[in-house]
């Protein structure tokens, strides 16, 4: 027995609402603009008043009756797309004027056109050439944006709407928003025809009042104000590098004319530059201390202007009086804290130490200078610090002592309990060296950190409390403890000893005591009226690793 199968398509073309989609469409539906509607039949159509739609399906589709002359998306009724804006200030009387094609004649009975922009509705006529002219009328919204865009709707007879498949849009603008200064309210695109209106505030060109002065264009605001600078101060050998930043400073890099401190030039950079907002500049040099204000020009043409700063910048001489600690290892990696006079002077930092760099250098708000020193070459004991700031540079006679790394030979006892504590003491020679001092246990990646301390003056011992590695305590089975072969030591940059693991026996952690309740609360006093009482404990073997 053969079978035969076919495939059917059901479709509703009542449901596309506009001539577009409706002609678009792959089905065999046609669009009555009379009747605004879209259906299968369009026999019971006015006949001026059909456009036919090209499907796919339309020759296999059953009882498809069309009474259409014209076929496709371009022959409904829309309008057409536009190569510019439809710009209109808030609260300004103007009409809309758009463009469209294959508008319908009105018949008698027939309500006439309308614009419908968000809420508003007003009337509409037809001009020549097909053009759509909305009455002027004012419109606004209440969202504190520069801009909002809105589809125009264009509808004729109460709710037949005319197709907009550009989305041809009104933008409503406000010229004050976010445009509180008069650079601000300048740099707006000219296409918003925005100015600075009587000296307070940006407005639309038609909204400032008759005689008041109005600014627009490619020109110097009034009134430039330096809000902040930064930095406060730098080093009397220049090299600064100042960010100004305040209101009304120019429209373009050009417009400064010159930033100065009293007599000392800064010379400006297009790089940090912001219109209107920020200038950048670098400092020169001076040859003595000197505090006064920043002075900036902007200039266009004949007109200049001029700004003064409320703070004083000051040239200082940085100088390192103090280094903490005084030594380290010769394998570097050592935490060092600078302390002096103008310290957080100027924009970029370096310090060497032994004429190395010292890394990672960070400025503190307490005024010093952190950093980390760098690895040195064996017969290197002794070095100076040297701190550059922007182009100033401080010999200090501030030295820091390099010393042979440390060496641990012997730690006790080699176990703890989960929980951590125990203070494992540790024998060596110059334990002392390294200012950063940490046992590690490292389980599944995840390393447990115990802090040391107490090294000795000789740098003999030093005692670490074990860390406490509950979060991943597993002991064997029918056992009670858990060997961690992969711990070490973190001393300064030292490496040798960061893992102890297939050279050293493994660190035990054994469970924690249990602590039980005293026997009917039995307790005694002897005859010196100690009290005495009795207890059962967990005695853990005590054992020691040579190293």
């Amino acid at each position: 027995m053969e079978f035969v199968s076919s495939e059917f398509v059901f479709y509703d073309c009542s449901a596309f609402q506009d001539c577009t989609n409706c002609v678009s469409s792959n089905f065999a539906c046609d669009w009555c603009i009379y009747e605004n509607e879209c259906t299968g039949n369009s026999l019971k159509c006015k006949l001026q008043g059909v456009v036919g739609g090209k499907g796919l399906y339309r020759e296999y589709t059953l009882n498809a009756q069309t009474n259409a002359t014209k076929f496709g998306p371009d022959k409904c009724p829309r309008l057409k797309k536009r190569d510019t804006e439809i710009l209109l200030s808030v609260d300004t009387k103007r009409p809309i004027e758009v463009v469209a094609q294959n508008l319908p004649m009105l018949e008698t009975g027939q309500e006439g056109y309308e614009c419908v922009i968000g809420e508003e509705v007003v009337r509409a006529e037809v001009m020549v050439n097909n053009t759509i002219r909305c009455e002027p009328k004012q419109y606004s919204y209440s969202d504190q944006e520069q801009e909002k865009p809105i589809v125009l709707k264009v509808r004729w007879n109460g709710n037949f709407m005319i197709d907009n498949p550009d989305k041809v849009t009104v933008t409503l603008y406000k010229c004050d928003v976010n445009r509180t200064t008069c650079g601000k309210c300048l740099l707006a695109d000219s296409k918003y025809e925005c100015g600075w209106c009587n000296q307070v505030m940006c407005r639309y060109k038609d909204h400032c009042q008759n005689g008041a002065p109005f600014l627009n264009g490619n020109v110097v605001c009034p009134n430039p104000k330096i809000i902040s600078f930064s930095p406060l101060k730098g080093p009397i050998e220049g090299g600064t590098q100042l960010i100004i930043k305040g209101e009304n400073l120019g429209l373009a890099f050009n417009d400064t004319e010159s930033i100065m401190v009293d007599n000392v030039n800064c010379v400006t950079e297009e790089e940090g530059y912001i219109p209107s907002e920020q200038l950048q500049c670098t400092l020169s040099s001076t040859p003595t201390r000197l505090s006064s204000w920043v002075k900036v020009k902007i200039s266009k043409e004949s007109t200049t202007y001029s700004a003064t700063s409320e703070e004083k910048y000051s040239f200082v001489i940085p100088e390192v009086t103090k280094i903490e600690p005084t030594l380290g290892p010769m394998s570097g990696g050592t935490d060092v804290i600078l302390e002096g006079d103008n310290l957080d002077a100027g924009t970029s930092v370096n310090v060497t130490i032994a004429d190395q760099p010292c890394l990672d250098i960070q400025r503190k708000e307490d005024g010093t200078i952190h950093c980390v020193t760098s690895p040195v070459i064996t017969n290197v004991t002794i070095g100076d610090v040297v701190l550059m700031i922007d182009n100033g540079k401080d010999d200090s006679n501030v030295m820091f002592y390099y010393k042979t790394d440390p060496t641990i030979t012997k730690i006790l006892p080699g176990h703890a309990i989960a929980s951590g504590g125990t203070r494992v003491q540790v024998k060596g020679l110059n334990l002392h060296v390294a200012k950063k001092k940490i046992l590690t246990m490292t389980i599944d990646s995840q390393e447990f950190r115990g802090e040391c301390f107490n090294a000795s003056s000789l740098g003999v011992s030093m005692t670490c409390k074990a860390p406490n590695i509950s979060a991943k305590f597993m002991p064997l089975e029918e056992a009670n403890y858990m060997s961690i072969p992969e711990y070490g030591f973190i001393l300064d940059g030292v490496t040798k000893y960061q893992s102890l693991d297939g050279e050293y026996p493994p660190f035990e952690y054994f469970v924690d005591p249990e602590y039980f309740d005293l026997e009917d609360n039995e307790y005694n006093k002897n005859e010196d009226e100690n009290l005495i009482i009795p207890v059962r404990i967990v005695v853990l073997l005590v054992s020691a690793f040579s190293l």
